[in-house]
């Protein structure tokens, strides 16, 4: 039940070019600054090819809700409880014809003990659909991961080898295993500094792609890498690099063999202090999102 949000954070991550991991996805505390955004964003209406989608936030700045409206009859939103600074409860409910539809809605449950994260799934008729469970090492990277059904368990082990290779994973798995992530985080901060994400073909690693971040957690370079079975190498199939002003994004260069695409970004700021942009235009295809943002006024209380 994940691809729900996926779905939902696709266009986001688009504009903001932000990598986030499974568990990240699942147990964040997400904030107005994990969008792109600056103060006491009450919402913020970003204007899309396929309709609009709103983010909600609480008076504390954390993320209450992501509504996406197809048009006027059909929408889909998520809405989001914390515990302790970490997800704790998470509703997907989907509306078609102005009715909610059960067979699509679901209820997210989450807990942690130690290293062991934990999330039930319940269709909203309150029958157990799932369970997802995960258990980390004492820098966060995912040891095992368990997910089961009424009808199939699967269980995967995260391996890797120490060495002073940056990918010390295993070249071949176990059938049961298709995909591995392996995050390198800055000892001090705890911060991701590196991304390391392994998909396998036939238990044999068929593509590689490396994700660099700034001290902000910013991506400043991905490198996606295919394998070659004619050279038996990896060879490069694009790298993206990004480049940041003041942490808002100002240009991109993707490249492909020997041919290279620069994006550029131009932004038209609101009058808020500080300021946020209410319209990106992306040079030199001058396509453009918007922003429609509303801020909590001095005299909103704070959500309990």
């Amino acid at each position: 039940m994940r691809y729900f949000w996926g779905m939902k954070m696709r266009l986001i991550c688009v504009f903001l070019g932000l990598v986030q991991s499974v568990l990240g996805q699942n147990n964040d505390f997400k904030t107005v600054d994990d969008f792109d955004l600056n103060g006491w964003v009450k919402s913020c209406e970003i204007q899309t090819a396929y309709g609009s989608e709103i983010l909600h936030f609480n008076r504390d700045r954390s993320l209450k809700k992501i509504v996406t409206l197809f048009n006027e009859l059909d929408r889909e939103q998520i809405t989001f409880t914390y515990k302790d600074q970490a997800l704790s409860e998470k509703i997907i409910e989907v509306f078609r014809e102005n009715a909610l539809r059960k067979e699509l809605s679901f209820y997210h449950k989450f807990s942690h003990n130690d290293r062991i994260y934990e999330e039930l799934i319940f269709s909203l008729e309150g029958v157990l659909v799932a369970r997802n469970q995960i258990e980390v090492d004492s820098l966060g990277n995912t040891l095992k991961s368990l997910s089961e059904s009424p009808d199939q368990q699967t269980v995967q082990l995260m391996e890797k080898r120490m060495s002073s290779a940056v990918d010390s994973v295993f070249t071949y798995s176990d059938e049961r295993l298709t995909a591995l992530e392996v995050l390198k985080r800055n000892p001090t901060t705890q911060k991701v500094i590196e991304q390391l994400e392994v998909s396998y073909t036939d238990s044999v690693i068929a593509r590689k792609v490396y994700t660099f971040f700034d001290q902000f957690s910013l991506p400043i370079s991905v490198v996606d890498s295919m394998f070659d079975s004619q050279t038996a190498d990896f060879v490069s199939a694009q790298v993206r690099r990004y480049s940041y002003t003041n942490k808002r994004l100002m240009a991109t260069v993707e490249t492909t063999g020997n041919q290279s695409l620069k994006k550029t970004y131009v932004y038209q700021l609101d009058n808020s202090d500080p300021s946020n942009w209410v319209k990106r235009i992306e040079q030199p295809s001058n396509q453009y999102i918007t922003r429609r943002i509303i801020y909590y006024s001095e005299n909103d209380s704070i959500a309990k």
